[in-house]
């Protein structure tokens, strides 16, 4: 019976990340085209978060159905770190992305209240962003319609707080 145990312990821990369990991350904000689509990026491709079980993606709570392309400043400074995030457009949340994530992360606090007034049952998995990382509120700036300076200092503000997240091993602090 150790045998079997010790076989089947070696197997798990030899195991790659991918092969576990999925555990969605839902990134939120108004229009699916500046802010939530870079945390998606930023969680994905510079922070490998798939690659450790907990891939992101991204909707967003008012998506203007005319205007469903990626914000172009967002697009720039994303370029700057190599990321390409223009092949994307923005998709509205449904109450089928909230069930199918672990936890849906929101860019302010008025975006996290209307995940919860779409699917009050999520509620204990809708976190704003800063709440998750630091367990206080900090919304994330909203650059739409920005200068660059602005979107460099939202992808900073995103990047540092998905960092901290890793850095508790996916423990959101709350």
């Amino acid at each position: 019976m150790a045998n079997y145990l010790a076989v089947l312990l070696g197997l798990c821990l030899s195991l790659p990340a991918f092969a576990l369990k999925p555990h969605p991350i839902l990134m939120v904000c108004t229009g699916n085209t500046g802010r939530s689509p870079m945390a998606e990026a930023i969680a994905n491709d510079l922070l490998a978060y798939p690659r450790l079980g907990y891939p992101a993606f991204s909707r967003g709570i008012h998506v203007n159905p005319h205007k469903t392309a990626r914000e172009a400043n967002a697009i720039i400074v994303m370029q700057a770190l190599n990321v390409n995030i223009a092949a994307g457009h923005a998709q509205p949340i449904t109450k089928a992305d909230i069930a199918k994530s672990y936890w849906v992360l929101t860019m302010t606090e008025a975006q996290k209240l209307n995940v919860i007034a779409l699917d009050p049952l999520a509620a204990t998995k809708v976190l704003t962003l800063s709440e998750c990382a630091i367990g206080q509120n900090d919304d994330i700036l909203d650059a739409y319609g920005r200068d660059l300076t602005v979107y460099r200092n939202t992808r900073e503000q995103i990047t540092h707080y998905l960092q901290l997240i890793k850095a508790h091993h996916f423990t959101c602090r709350v």
